[in-house]
């Protein structure tokens, strides 16, 4: 799934250095999040994270649950190649 910056997320500042995600359109809408350390998995090829769930409207949501376990991960690409494509743009 492809997710576009401000259409389905927002990044939100949040103090000096840290970011958080509010999530705008689907199941998890109104949902914020803030992603932790990034790491490389070289033998595979794989890059880890984690989350933490700041803030939902479902009372019962928690970093737990495999669909949104998902979507920020969906979230996170959607930033990386954001990120990417600003960078070559330059």
């Amino acid at each position: 799934m492809t997710l576009v910056e401000n259409v389905d997320y927002e990044l939100i500042p949040h103090e000096e250095t840290d970011w958080h995600v509010r999530i705008l359109t689907g199941y998890f809408t109104e949902t914020i999040i803030q992603f932790g350390a990034l790491q490389v998995n070289e033998k595979n090829g794989e890059i880890n994270f984690n989350f933490e769930l700041i803030s939902s409207p479902d009372f019962d949501l928690s970093n737990e649950n495999t669909d949104l376990q998902s979507h920020a991960a969906d979230i996170l690409l959607s930033i990386i190649n954001t990120s990417l494509n600003k960078s070559k743009e330059e």
